[in-house]
């Protein structure tokens, strides 16, 4: 039986990292997570992709603004601004929930390519009775130590689709 040859113990002991040094070497991880957790039995698994891209759209967007804290906090954030609204005088700072309610509801708007009208986007569980469908997306969010639960709505007789690229540019 070959025995392994003895190192000293100053070679064999770890390199001393710091928790940081060890954390930054790594690719950061995006600040808002998304899952779907529910939907209507109508909804198609084009609307549910549809769905799932527009949600990507606003995680990658909050990245490129430093995180969901920064996109919330930072008052000169011209993003948030187009996609959650811009408070009027006197009106109270909004939560971090409805930001990313609104901020959701509008990315969704904006790429839909037909029946933005019907569409809402609601804080919490909804259930509906039949008129409408309804996909519910779990959102975690660290910064905040937020968990919310997010309904997205719309008529049944509507498909859900990307707006064609050309649309976007007439």
């Amino acid at each position: 039986m070959d025995e392994a040859p003895l190192v000293p113990r100053e070679l064999a002991a770890e390199a001393p990292y710091s928790s940081r040094e060890v954390i930054d070497c790594g690719a950061r991880l995006p600040s808002l997570n998304f899952n779907i957790t529910n939907k209507h039995p109508m909804v198609a698994l084009e609307e549910k992709t549809f769905i799932l891209s527009c949600l990507q759209t606003l995680s990658d967007t909050v990245e490129r603004e430093g995180g969901f804290r920064q996109y919330v906090l930072r008052e000169d954030c011209d993003v948030r601004i187009q996609l959650a609204g811009k408070l009027e005088e006197g009106e109270p700072p909004m939560s971090p929930d409805e930001v990313l309610c609104r901020s959701a509801d509008t990315i969704l708007r904006q790429a839909v390519r037909n029946g933005c009208d019907s569409l809402t986007v609601q804080i919490g569980g909804i259930c509906s009775m039949g008129m409408k469908k309804v996909v519910k997306v779990d959102f975690s969010c660290e910064d905040f130590e937020m968990e919310q639960q997010l309904s997205i709505c719309w008529d049944w007789d509507v498909r859900l689709e990307q707006r064609s690229c050309h649309a976007e540019s007439e």
